[in-house]
């Protein structure tokens, strides 16, 4: 709605339609928090008490630009900040990225989960303090 609003704006007279997302937000609101899907995720991830968890969730591709949030993670290791950054999904550039990782030894703090069930992904935004999104 708010393109649609700023197109108008613009001056555009031909027919605007909005296309919702089909994303069911309330679905990643904090009050539908899974507190016992939150900790198996810290598990999963062997988050440390104190670290920061820091998420990115899609599709591992190039245009995502993933690799520079991780050359920003190496960054972070040098600083000796507690922080975790979770990658879930997959991709054409899933290899690639796992060298990097490999290559930067961030290993301990770069953490693939791979692809997780659409039923699962509010789970990973809650275990998060926040989320990551450089494409």
């Amino acid at each position: 709605q708010k393109t649609k609003d700023m197109l108008l704006r613009y001056g555009i007279k031909k027919n605007i339609y909005v296309v919702p997302t089909g994303l069911d937000l309330d679905r990643f609101n904090v009050k539908n928090m899974n507190k016992k899907k939150v900790e198996e995720i810290h598990k999963e991830v062997n988050l440390q008490e104190g670290e920061t968890l820091i998420i990115f969730v899609g599709r591992i591709a190039k245009e995502k630009s993933i690799d520079l949030v991780i050359d920003g993670f190496e960054k972070v290791k040098k600083a000796g900040l507690k922080c975790k950054f979770v990658i879930v999904g997959g991709g054409p550039d899933e290899d690639v990225l796992h060298e990097k990782v490999k290559h930067l030894n961030l290993q301990d703090i770069v953490v693939f989960v791979g692809k997780k069930p659409a039923v699962d992904i509010p789970s990973y935004y809650h275990a998060s303090d926040c989320f990551v999104s450089a494409s």
